[in-house]
């Protein structure tokens, strides 16, 4: 059910609903903006699980992750979401190879997990025409994914 669409605000709702569990773990923070009145697909919720998991779990060592959804866009652009961190970042020479699967900057010991969260979300994205990429967080550490989909008006919403 591709086609579906829900308000943005629900699909960003139940992205972080799903990682609170993982937020408490790490005693961050999540900041999310007012969402504009727009439609997205359901499997963004999915997507952004993925990057809101890396930001709180790639923390540096002796801080609290704190992670920030910018949330923005509209019918003619689309929706934009940038997810800010405060982590270990990603230096700019690998920010397009950590979307393969299996890809680790990092070993177990040091963060958990297969190495498949980016690429599954990179997938996740592509099967409803969005994409994702890295930029720098404008802070001194951390980095910012910038995920882009396109939205669509009620009126163009396939019946459920």
């Amino acid at each position: 059910q591709l086609d579906r669409r829900m308000r943005l605000s629900v699909v960003v709702q139940a992205a972080c609903q799903q990682v609170e569990p993982f937020r408490k773990l790490h005693h961050g923070k999540l900041q999310v903006s007012e969402c504009p009145p727009v439609y997205a697909p359901p499997i963004l919720a999915k997507a952004l699980e993925k990057l809101l998991n890396n930001a709180l779990k790639l923390h540096r060592l002796g801080s609290e992750p704190m992670v920030q959804v910018e949330v923005g866009g509209d019918l003619a652009g689309g929706i934009v979401i940038r997810v800010t961190d405060n982590g270990i970042g990603i230096e700019e020479k690998y920010r397009e190879s950590v979307f393969s699967p299996l890809t680790r900057l990092h070993g177990p010991d040091e963060y958990a997990g297969p190495g498949l969260g980016l690429s599954i979300c990179r997938a996740l994205l592509g099967s409803i025409h969005g994409t994702v990429v890295f930029e720098n967080s404008g802070g001194a550490c951390g980095v910012c994914a910038v995920v882009r989909v396109p939205a669509a008006e009620k009126d163009q919403l396939a019946s459920p």
